[in-house]
């Protein structure tokens, strides 16, 4: 089966981060304030589990390189039924420098469990359909992050050993779809922050994800978050196409389009004068980037950001044909600045399009195989 695109792949990310912003990086005891450690982060659970049992579940499904539980979260009402309830995961933290992803994971986690039984709206879909969510799938990154030991929000990878000198693998460049490399690519390099791993699932956390969703095939859409930085767009949400517009049925490429376009919509904060979240019409990111970008920045983008292999949501589709909708939400000089508040603004504005999905879902939403 020849493998799918993710749209728009990683497409603001790193490329305009890296270039411009070492000045936007925050301190590392504004981090250390306004970010969980892992053990505040399993306290948090902990609580929204206490304060909310019928609606907070959580069990550990793997563990990382350096013994730490990745834990996948389960949100859903007392009178669903599991047996057909259609269920959603998102996946959040993949990255270690990525704090802003776990804390919206634990934010959305908890928007929804104290609106059971206060939102109708809320309550009408977890009595129907369950939530999964995996907050930080990257522990050992993200404790690294924060550590003092790197500057603050710059260290994306694991932490396992990979050679006498290096560390660390970019766990989204180590799913199985695509993963090969040219000879030449920083993937192939240890010492590099997109470094793939000596094989496909090498590592115990993207193990723990794959092997959860085929024990899940209860999951009509995946979720992948992830954050980065550009002073000029909100983000994008984008999804799996095919190299050949023939690949994808009219009607499948139809679907995904109004899921993405729906998502775009409801995530866009109204009050942000950045651009819109977009939907990339291309599996080049450039296309979509550069024509937004202040003439400034342009110098900083390539002409050409093709799509970046063994991902998890080109995996999850290609492999499982489950729908998917990733994430690139785009911070600016001021995130930091005004936290915590735009944090909590971030969880509200991504709270709309998690409701939107659960609105969608349905089980017959995208399972092919």
């Amino acid at each position: 089966m020849e493998r799918e695109h993710l749209r728009g792949s990683l497409f603001l990310a790193i490329v305009v981060a890296s270039a411009l912003l070492q000045a936007c990086a925050p301190s590392l005891a504004t981090v250390r304030e306004h970010f969980d450690s892992y053990d505040a982060f399993l306290l948090r659970l902990e609580r929204l589990r206490v304060a909310h049992p019928d609606v907070v579940s959580f069990e550990p499904i793997g563990t990382s390189h350096e013994g730490r539980s990745i834990v996948a979260v389960r949100v859903a009402g007392p009178l669903v039924d599991p047996a057909s309830a259609p269920a959603l995961l998102a996946l959040f933290g993949e990255h270690g420098d990525e704090h802003d992803s776990i804390d919206l994971g634990l934010g959305l986690i908890t928007h929804l469990a104290t609106g059971y039984g206060s939102d109708p709206t809320i309550t009408s879909l977890l009595d129907r359909k369950v939530v999964w969510m995996v907050p930080m799938m990257n522990p050992d990154g993200a404790e690294f992050d924060r550590s003092g030991t790197v500057e603050p929000f710059s260290w994306r990878k694991n932490r396992r050993p990979t050679s006498e000198t290096s560390w660390g693998v970019d766990l989204n460049r180590n799913w199985e779809p695509r993963w090969g490399w040219k000879p030449e690519s920083d993937a192939n390099d240890p010492d590099s922050g997109w470094f793939a791993g000596e094989r496909p699932f090498s590592e115990r956390e993207t193990q723990a994800v794959r092997d959860f969703l085929l024990a899940h095939r209860e999951v009509r859409i995946f979720l992948d978050y992830h954050t980065g930085f550009a002073p000029f767009m909100q983000g994008g949400v984008g999804f799996p196409i095919p190299k050949a517009e023939a690949d994808l049925p009219p009607t499948r490429r139809a679907r995904l389009e109004t899921l993405a376009a729906g998502v775009a919509a409801a995530v866009t904060n109204p009050r942000d004068d950045r651009h819109a979240f977009v939907v990339p019409d291309s599996p080049d990111a450039a296309k979509t980037i550069r024509p937004l970008a202040p003439w400034w920045a342009r110098p900083f983008i390539p002409e050409s950001i093709p799509p970046a292999p063994g991902t998890s949501g080109e995996w999850v589709y290609g492999e499982l044909g489950t729908a998917v909708i990733g994430f690139e939400i785009s911070r600016d000089w001021s995130y930091f600045r005004g936290l915590p508040s735009s944090q909590s603004e971030l969880v509200e504005n991504q709270s709309r399009g998690l409701l939107f999905l659960l609105e969608e879902l349905s089980s017959d939403t995208f399972h092919e195989h």
